[in-house]
């Protein structure tokens, strides 16, 4: 299953249920450990790709996705859709507004 982190406006999507989750920065290291490149957009320093030396995904930095409102950021959308497909990219903002929407 996939994981979420959210922290001051950023969240780390995990989508890979081989990372421990638990406790939690046992993800984090996981992802330091094993993270061969990361992929930075320019002008865009907090979308950051986390991948293995097989290129796979690990982890993504992004801003949140979804605003206050939940309505979706175009400019997080489309970063995402050229790093994940669209059914990842479903889950990952119903996730996301799930948990907005418990905080509320």
């Amino acid at each position: 299953m996939a994981e979420i982190f959210a922290d001051n406006g950023l969240i780390i999507y995990m989508p890979s249920n081989e990372i421990p989750t638990n406790p939690y920065w046992k993800a984090f290291m996981q992802v330091a450990v094993l993270t061969e490149t990361m992929d930075i957009v320019e002008g865009e320093e907090d979308f950051v790709v986390f991948r293995d030396e097989d290129d796979d995904i690990l982890a993504i930095q992004m801003p949140e996705p979804v605003d206050e409102y939940q309505v979706p950021s175009e400019r997080i959308i489309n970063m995402l859709r050229a790093v994940i497909d669209e059914e990842e990219l479903t889950d990952l903002l119903e996730h996301v507004r799930e948990v907005k929407a418990s905080l509320v």
